[in-house]
């Protein structure tokens, strides 16, 4: 049902733009399972590419093949491309592309996530860290790495794309400056801003015509209670069309997250909203005992939107800002997105929301063949029920059924018992 078995869209864009032949030497014990797993996997690529060429390498047979190319485990393939090798040791569909996008790109983007303030850790492997961020990151050949803006006096020309995630302590005034520079002169930035009391930027923001809400969105979506989440985790199934949401159907979820919107805009700045809550949501502004209700006065009533797209022609061509030659565009980008939990560890995996960060950071780095579905995971099914009807499924398996044949079997003993008095 969700298309495990065939490649995602993702791949099929990366592959379809091969200009040059791909060889891959598969080294696979000839007969094994995942030899022939893997062949159906290269035969949707070459499919759907025909560049892409394969081989198979029993290395029991082929020792000094084998030993030349530095294999040494079983279930390695190489990929040649322009006198460019790369080497994977998984099988999956994920691996495959990953090596293909790092052997075919003609050059290194970087992104830098700014630190300093308190924001999640892309090193850390905690559930409030950002460490599966940057392996995904790391696995579409964009670097990653952390910059802290308090102790240089401008972001570097290498920068493609700056993520300011969920920043607890203010900034400080030539941070502030540092940051409006690199906007002005056709920088991309991704801002992931939490709810009060942490800081929003509006006044930054605001230039770009974005407005930063001051409010907390509470969502009554019966499908927060299904995923275990409260009602301040707005579920997001709506976008707008938009190059990051093209084709995106799954829900994302954002626990505790403000409304970001649009606001006056100034000639040349195009603002669109990204993520739409339900009708059921609504911006609280005044929380009590961590209990929300609609004021009619007070509160603004949904669908709101949590993210919002910016673009604009860039103002000036200053040194604080990237290098042009890098960045491949004299465009300013940005998106800004009412929370920055969703994208840690503890939740970055659930539903849709790997796919919406991803998307984001591709397209603000200028990689939009980059943006789709990634391979898709093992699809578990799940079946909700209600607490009376697990109990009828219960005594059903567990008393009646057993009942019926153990009662089904006493007659059967009962029955042949007389049967045998009868003859005898």
């Amino acid at each position: 049902r969700n298309k495990k078995h065939s490649i995602s869209e993702q791949t099929i864009k990366i592959i379809k733009d091969l200009d040059a032949e791909i060889t891959l030497k598969a080294f696979y014990r000839k007969g094994d399972e995942l030899e022939k797993r893997f062949k159906d996997l290269l035969d949707e690529y070459n499919y759907q590419a025909p560049v892409i060429k394969y081989e198979f390498i029993d290395p029991d047979r082929n020792p000094a093949i084998t030993q030349n190319y530095g294999v040494t485990t079983f279930g390695t393939s190489i990929l040649e491309y322009k006198q460019k090798t790369e080497k994977i040791t998984q099988s999956t569909e994920e691996a495959l592309t990953n090596a293909l996008l790092k052997i075919t790109s003609s050059e290194v983007k970087k992104v830098y996530f700014l630190e300093g303030h308190g924001e999640p850790d892309i090193d850390s492997n905690d559930k409030q860290g950002y460490s599966t961020v940057k392996q995904g990151l790391n696995n579409q050949t964009l670097e990653t790495a952390k910059i802290l803006l308090m102790r240089v006096k401008k972001i570097p020309r290498d920068c493609t794309v700056l993520v300011v995630a969920g920043p607890q302590k203010e900034l400080f005034d030539h941070e502030k400056k540092a940051l409006s520079a690199y906007l002005k002169s056709g920088g991309s930035a991704l801002f992931m801003l939490d709810p009060a009391p942490f800081i929003s930027l509006a006044e930054l923001l605001r230039d770009w015509g974005v407005k930063v809400g001051e409010d907390m969105i509470v969502d009554v979506n019966p499908l927060s209670r299904l995923f275990g989440m409260d009602y301040f985790t707005p579920i997001i199934s709506k976008y707008p069309l938009h190059p990051i949401t093209k084709e995106f159907k799954l829900p994302s979820f954002f626990p505790i997250a403000r409304s970001i919107s649009r606001a006056k805009t100034k000639a040349g700045v195009n603002v669109i909203e990204l993520a739409l809550t339900s009708p059921n949501s609504w911006g609280e502004t005044n929380i009590k005992d961590n209990k929300a209700e609609f004021n009619e006065n007070e509160d603004t009533k949904g669908p709101l939107s949590l993210a919002v797209v910016v673009t604009s022609l860039a103002e000036n061509e200053s040194d604080q800002g990237p290098d042009p030659e890098s960045a491949g565009k004299n465009e300013t980008r940005i998106v800004v997105v009412g929370d920055s939990d969703f994208a840690k560890n503890q939740f970055i995996s659930l539903s849709g929301n790997k796919d919406f960060l991803l998307n984001i950071i591709s397209w603000l780095a200028g990689e939009e063949k980059l943006i789709s579905i990634r391979p898709k995971d093992p699809l578990i099914n799940l079946i909700n029920l209600s607490g009376h009807k697990a109990r009828i499924v219960f005594w059903l398996s567990m008393a009646l059924y057993p009942l019926v044949l153990l009662a089904g079997a006493g007659v059967v003993w009962w029955r042949r018992r007389k049967q045998h008095h009868e003859i005898s």
